[in-house]
């Protein structure tokens, strides 16, 4: 799993593999366009937890590969589940992490 920002971890996968951003959008079904915006710097585009699993399926990864579809993950979960919203709450609430 990724600890980098999605843009960083995307570029060294690709850097890995030698892809270009269009081979990247080819692989995932979407426009070279789309790719080039998700991974411009200082660009608040975010990848939807929908294409961040393509995007890992693509190079052959889960999805929690990517920190932010983790993020989306927990974000999902503190909203569907009130009791965990409150724990999670009173814990940050109080200082704790």
């Amino acid at each position: 799993m990724s600890e980098q920002p999605f843009r960083d971890a995307v570029e060294e996968l690709m850097l890995e593999r030698d892809w270009s951003q269009r081979e990247l959008a080819a692989a995932v079904g979407v426009d070279p366009a789309h790719i080039s915006r998700l991974l411009k710097r200082g660009s608040r585009l975010r990848a939807t937890p929908q294409l961040l699993a393509r995007i890992a399926g693509a190079f052959d990864l889960e999805p929690d590969h990517f920190a932010e579809y983790r993020e989306w993950c927990v974000l999902e979960a503190v909203r569907r589940n009130p009791t965990l919203r409150e724990r999670l709450y009173a814990r940050v609430a109080a200082g704790g992490t």
